[in-house]
């Protein structure tokens, strides 16, 4: 049988072969061979695009207006900056790029790859935000100065972002940023990625957040713990959202999957402050508390429970000049937060804190080394903490009235 002519088959038919084309040099061929296979590969060679920033002249035939490939591109990437100690260099290679963004249609971009050792300018982030809102994933330069510029008001609003890289992380102002982007497309992110050193992070906060309101499932596996422990060797203070449990099967040390993080969160050789940001679920209706002692009984469990997870830790360190001094539940400052119980139902909680007693002070048998403490009063263990204020919400006193003493400062 005679070989058939690609130009002759079924249009959808080369254009699942023409789909299997990996280099551009031969789709151009393709492109110029007749208009029928012209009209079929262009959209495949025009799929991904990838600009040399450093190189690129705005009077190229790319950035021709009415470019008939325009309309093709979904995947926009710049190289990397040659002469990065230049300003002029920076200069031009933002002028390129968002030259670029608008001789392309409207939210017509799937991702975006900007050069990562550019200082990005005011303009272009506004042409991004503005003119390029369907991206899915998004990688930018640096955003140090251009983000934190009075001038720029343009709030982020990627509704289908699933990937972010974030680069050049310096101070809060970098978070700040990516923190609107990620406010705002909360619902679909599935990949984040951050650049920086983490041998010399000291505090980290990882929340799952769903618009202004916390997740309800956690988004962290044990392996996830497992390279945290491994890499951040420095960290002192963590915020995290552990895995649900009951109560109850903390107090029967039917530990699971939370305990495994506690004892892989152990090997952090200088951690000291550990806040849970998930409450256990309460073990009510149980037919004997009433409801109005919810809230007291409950403490009362979340209490047995900082010392069962003090212990814990403390059997990975030993020397005492290591061990955890603070530990935190709840992820609210005031009474915004919730403990669900059982049957579906909630007790409102604030964050509640227990400090560990100093070594030399003397102790009895039957009362614990981690006590509760009015959150007022944490911030002589950690200054950093957010306590309570007297307006907002109420201050849990220290459930072991023996120590009063120790906590009530004011």
């Amino acid at each position: 049988m005679e070989p058939r002519r690609l130009d002759s088959l079924p249009p959808e038919l080369q254009d699942t072969i023409i789909s299997f084309v990996p280099r551009p040099s031969d789709l151009k061929a393709l492109c110029l061979s007749c208009k029928q296979l012209h009209d079929i590969a262009t959209p495949h060679l025009y799929r991904l695009v990838i600009i040399d920033i450093s190189a690129a002249a705005p009077n190229v035939g790319f950035f021709t207006m009415g470019n008939p490939g325009h309309a093709h591109i979904k995947s926009l990437r710049f190289t990397h900056m040659q002469d990065v100690d230049q300003a002029e260099q920076h200069v031009d290679a933002n002028k390129i790029m968002r030259l670029a963004l608008y001789c392309l249609p409207k939210d017509s971009l799937v991702c975006l790859m900007a050069p990562k050792n550019l200082r990005m300018e005011v303009e272009t982030l506004a042409t991004i935000f503005t003119q390029q809102k369907a991206l899915r994933e998004l990688c930018i330069g640096s955003i140090r100065d251009a983000a934190s510029q009075s001038s720029f008001h343009i709030k982020p609003s990627l509704r289908d972002l699933r990937s972010i890289n974030m680069h050049h992380l310096g101070d809060e102002r970098d978070l700040n940023f990516y923190s609107d982007i990620m406010v705002q497309s909360h619902e679909n992110i599935r990949e984040l990625a951050l650049s920086g050193s983490t041998s010399t992070l000291k505090r980290l906060k990882l929340i799952y957040a769903s618009g202004n309101r916390k997740a309800p499932w956690q988004i962290l596996s044990a392996f996830d713990i497992v390279e945290l422990a491994a890499r951040c060797l420095s960290l002192e203070d963590i915020f995290l959202d552990f895995p649900t449990i009951d109560i109850r099967s903390l107090q029967g040390q039917d530990w699971a999957d939370y305990g495994k993080w506690l004892d892989f969160l152990a090997r952090l050789p200088r951690l000291r402050i550990l806040h849970i940001g998930t409450w256990p679920t309460a073990p009510f209706p149980d037919h004997t508390t009433p409801a109005h002692m919810y809230e007291a009984a409950y403490h009362n469990l979340i209490s047995q429970c900082a010392l069962a997870i003090q212990r814990r830790i403390d059997q990975h360190r030993p020397n005492q000049s290591l061990q955890l001094k603070l530990l935190s539940f709840g992820s609210a400052p005031s009474n915004e937060d919730r403990a669900m119980t059982n049957d579906g139902g909630h007790i409102t909680m604030n964050r509640l804190p227990f400090v560990r007693l100093p070594a030399s002070l003397p102790s009895e048998d039957d009362l614990p080394s981690m006590v509760s403490v009015p959150a007022r009063l944490v911030r002589y263990h950690d200054s950093n903490y957010k306590s309570v204020s007297r307006q907002s919400g109420r201050d849990h006193g220290s459930l072991w009235t023996g120590y009063n003493a120790l906590t009530d400062r004011t």
